[in-house]
């Protein structure tokens, strides 16, 4: 409301004008810039307001990076609630501990901490007995275990932690989530992503663009008042991704995410995984999250990211608790959870994972990493002495250099002539028949060796003790 003696400002900013432009390379690798309007960060920040009260909040901080999209909430959620806005230099923060003791002697109250620093920083704090004043929390990015979240409310009995999801073409987050153990099933299971943002909506729909019901997965579309105007200079990929279909006889501009989620009992989001993360191998279609997940579930290791190589060839790249334990144990896990065309042929075993300046895991790198460096790559070798016996006589069969004893020995290259060489060997060796049909019932070597040694009595582990080999390239 303009009053008579107030002259009105001259091009004065409406919502539907450009707030900003922020480029994200998404899965393609080409950098595509993110046309965001007012409208879209006044969306946001409300949002956020209804589901987060700032009453009892005065302080809060920007850490990330400014080509980094969370960087928006991080100005905007407090500038515009007249908060004070702690801005940190590139080099203020190395760890969760450095994260930890600047929120302390700043008394931060608002802040968004990167998944690669939660843990750090609840470890921190569990030992630090110093007061934390942290009254309202975002989390986001990737995938967040219950359990984590869990800890870090009970060193702060009310602090509100909201799980943020959403693509940069959506304004930084679409669905909040207000975490509360009792909304979530299994401490070991990822967070839900929650539900839309307050006037948007949320569709999960199928390949051919259709509304599927509740507990079916499918890809994630957003439409509402966070929804950007599309990409700079790049119609095409606009009309691909911004679309307007119709929903239930309306048209709604929606933008298809590429993510894949499902609607949970409790009416909330659960995230499953990028639609990129799905591969075709050897002919059959596999999930790289789900390998992650088995992974995750033996308790081996603090985390894990699975990748295709352009040898065709599943990686695991791990953070393993105990280097010795992992080696020695995961394979006859994962043995038990996922087919044999399922299991990684080669694990690198590393210290941390590299991190993008936008805080996710840099899978570009990952890949470019030398395979061949001695300290990177291991493959599980025998352990027993028929194991040892089987491998080397694969090799010769074969012709091949390295046998995994995760390898399924038809993916090593095998051919049913080599097979019936094999057993021939075998019987000439230890005097026992093989059924031919056991190495197509059995999904790796270890297993198949297992069940011989354990069918035809020949675990015979060196009394001296074999502690096994692990072929270091």
């Amino acid at each position: 409301v303009w009053h008579a003696d107030v002259p009105p400002v001259l091009n004065a900013p409406v919502a539907e004008d450009l707030a900003y432009v922020i480029y994200t390379s998404g899965s393609t690798g080409r950098p595509k810039g993110v046309m965001i309007e007012h409208r879209n960060v006044v969306s946001l920040v409300s949002g956020f307001q209804n589901i987060a009260d700032d009453s009892h909040c005065k302080t809060g901080l920007t850490l990330c990076p400014v080509i980094f999209d969370v960087s928006v909430w991080e100005i905007f959620i407090n500038i515009c609630y007249g908060k004070e806005l702690h801005v940190l230099r590139k080099t203020a923060i190395m760890s969760g501990e450095d994260l930890a003791n600047i929120m302390i002697e700043k008394k931060i109250d608002t802040a968004y901490i990167p998944p690669t620093m939660l843990g750090e920083t609840v470890e921190f704090l569990e030992k630090a007995d110093r007061p934390f004043r942290l009254k309202r929390l975002l989390v986001g990015v990737m995938p967040i275990k219950q359990s984590l979240l869990e800890r870090f409310k009970s060193l702060v009995s009310d602090i509100i932690i909201i799980n943020g999801y959403g693509p940069s073409e959506t304004t930084v987050c679409s669905t909040f989530f207000e975490f509360d153990s009792t909304k979530c099933f299994y401490k070991d299971s990822n967070v839900p992503i929650g539900v839309p943002v307050t006037n948007s909506k949320i569709y999960l729909l199928d390949a051919n663009r259709q509304l599927l019901p509740c507990g079916l997965p499918g890809e994630i579309g957003i439409s509402g008042p966070l929804v950007g105007r599309g990409y700079l200079n790049n119609s095409d990929l606009t009309s691909k991704k911004f679309a307007e279909i119709n929903i239930d006889g309306n048209k709604e501009r929606i933008y298809f995410t590429g993510d894949f989620g499902r609607w949970l009992p409790s009416g909330n989001l659960e995230y499953l995984g990028r639609r990129d993360d799905q591969i075709k191998l050897r002919g059959y279609r596999i999930e790289l999250g789900e390998i992650e997940t088995a992974i995750i579930e033996s308790n081996l290791c603090n985390d894990v990211v699975v990748l295709k190589t352009n040898e065709e060839l599943l990686v695991a790249f791990v953070i393993p608790f105990n280097n010795e334990y992992f080696e020695r144990n995961i394979n006859r896990f994962l043995q038990d959870l996922l087919p044999y065309y399922m299991l990684p042929q080669k694990w690198v075993i590393l210290n941390e994972l590299p991190i993008t300046t936008a805080g996710k895991i840099d899978k570009q790198k990952l890949l470019e990493m030398n395979l061949e460096q001695e300290t990177n790559v291991q493959y599980f070798g025998p352990v027993t002495k028929f194991e040892q016996f089987l491998v080397s006589r694969i090799k010769d069969q074969i012709g091949v250099q390295y046998v995994d004893m995760c390898d399924n020995i038809f993916s090593l290259g095998a051919s049913s002539l080599q097979i019936m060489k094999l057993i021939s060997i075998i019987k000439k060796e230890f005097n026992i028949s093989l059924p031919i049909n056991i190495f197509f019932k059995t999904r790796t070597i270890r297993e198949l060796t297992e069940y011989i040694e354990y069918t035809y009595g020949l675990a015979m582990d060196n009394e001296e003790g074999i502690e096994g080999d692990v072929y270091e390239l």
